[in-house]
């Protein structure tokens, strides 16, 4: 299901015929790019799938320099040996097209369209493009190396997100969609949102391929894409764009991007940023990451999703660092201490009592037995005229959840500033 789905440079709808052609175009679903680096994923897995490949094996990377049908192709750094894991969390060239050998050019093709690409999706949008496959009869001997590694094909920025999104749903591809249902005056659904659902790979091999990907976001070229209070896995993607004028890779002109989801055990959220020649920094890992990484955070916030991490560990009892500095932080389905007797866990609460305000949470937890004093309770701020980002980063800070409703400054808010709530309650705030 789409969320969110952006484009800069934008238009008004409100003076449409005055915006230029290039703000008018939806370029997420109809510009094609070479995708770089991020197309790993496919290559990788194919490769896992067919059980030609284990994580942990090693992989010779020849000092990041290979060469195939005398077209030398080389890494960003020299790389001499490898486990997969580590070809796929350094991005090396060289290393991946080792793999995508093994897998063989009518394999790499078949998953290729596996995973949707060279087709449209067939999104409730006009102007879909269908991207640029080459039958495999017009290929070359370089190119399952090249397409390997994200080039000698032409995506839209929505294929590559669908196809990091089969990862994330074990495996399941998932037709990208706008409308979830169709409502008649008195709320009745008319028409619920049927889209396409394939299996294209084991959930097995999604597993292991989403594992490595969290690799990417912890040690690799992905680190800015780091969350706080989540757990990450994606890959980044920094692609030569091809000069028609000189025939060649341009060394000035690039596309970058990341692609990838979040939390990494239990996924809410896919999110693909694709940047058209930034400057003056220019690598996915660089420029693309950190935007995912704001525009993760803020979904998973908007979602109520529970963080899984703090500090960049893995949470045992839902422990989360939104609290202020100098305290452990709880939310709302667990305390941080673990094993400290007084330490309220709210999973022993009724389902329909966890997301209670916090004075009737209170009265829960006491009329369960616990006592009221052993809450970790923060003093809700005054929201009133402040944005949203404001807001959001308010609540982070202090380990309340938020649900927001229009755009603009905030004008209500519910619970009423200054009431003493738990922390992990959530706080509406109407902005207008």
């Amino acid at each position: 299901e789409i969320l969110a789905l952006a484009n800069v440079p934008t238009f008004d709808p409100n003076a449409f015929a005055k915006a230029p052609e290039e703000a008018r175009r939806n370029r997420a679903i109809r510009d094609l790019y070479e995708p770089g680096s991020v197309f790993k994923i496919v290559t990788f897995a194919a490769a896992l799938e067919e059980g030609l490949l284990r994580p942990n094996e090693v992989i010779e990377c020849l000092g990041g320099r290979i060469v195939l049908a005398g077209h030398t192709i080389r890494d960003h750094r020299p790389f001499f040996r490898l486990t997969a894991r580590e070809v796929l969390e350094q991005s090396s060239n060289v290393g991946t097209i080792q793999i995508a050998l093994r897998v063989g050019a009518e394999r790499l093709a078949q998953y290729i369209e596996r995973f949707g690409f060279g087709r449209r999706t067939g999104v409730e949008l006009p102007g879909e493009a269908r991207g640029i496959v080459r039958p495999m009869r017009r290929w070359t001997p370089v190119s399952v190396g090249a397409i390997a590694i994200g080039q000698e094909i032409g995506v839209t920025a929505l294929q590559m997100a669908a196809a990091m999104a089969a990862i994330a749903n074990e495996g399941v591809w998932v037709q990208p969609h706008l409308v979830r249902a169709v409502r008649s005056r008195d709320g009745t659904v008319v028409k619920r949102a049927q889209p396409e659902r394939r299996r294209i790979l084991s959930p097995a091999s999604a597993r292991a391929l989403a594992q490595m990907l969290e690799g990417v976001v912890e040690r690799g070229t992905g680190q800015l894409a780091q969350l706080s209070g989540y757990s990450a896995a994606g890959k980044t993607g920094t692609a030569q764009q091809f000069d028609p004028r000189t025939r060649r890779y341009s060394r000035t002109r690039y596309v970058a991007s990341f692609a990838g989801f979040a939390p990494v055990a239990d996924p809410r959220v896919v999110v693909l940023v694709a940047l058209d020649r930034p400057r003056p920094k220019y690598t996915g890992g660089e420029v693309a990451a950190p935007v995912f990484k704001r525009i993760a955070e803020v979904a998973l916030h908007a979602l109520n999703v529970p963080p899984d991490r703090q500090e960049g560990r893995p949470l045992l009892a839902m422990r989360t660092n939104f609290a202020s500095e100098g305290t452990e932080g709880e939310i709302g389905l667990g305390i941080a201490e673990e094993g400290k007797d007084e330490a309220l866990r709210f999973s022993s609460l009724p389902p329909a009592q966890r997301d209670l305000p916090g004075r009737d949470l209170a009265r829960a937890v006491a009329s369960a037995g616990r006592t009221k004093e052993a809450l970790p309770l923060v003093r809700v701020p005054d929201f009133r005229g402040q944005g949203i980002r404001a807001v959001t980063e308010q609540c982070a800070r202090i380990g309340l959840r938020l649900i927001v409703s229009g755009s603009g400054r905030a004008v209500r808010q519910e619970p009423a500033a200054g009431t003493l709530v738990v922390r992990g309650t959530t706080c509406r705030v109407q902005f207008q």
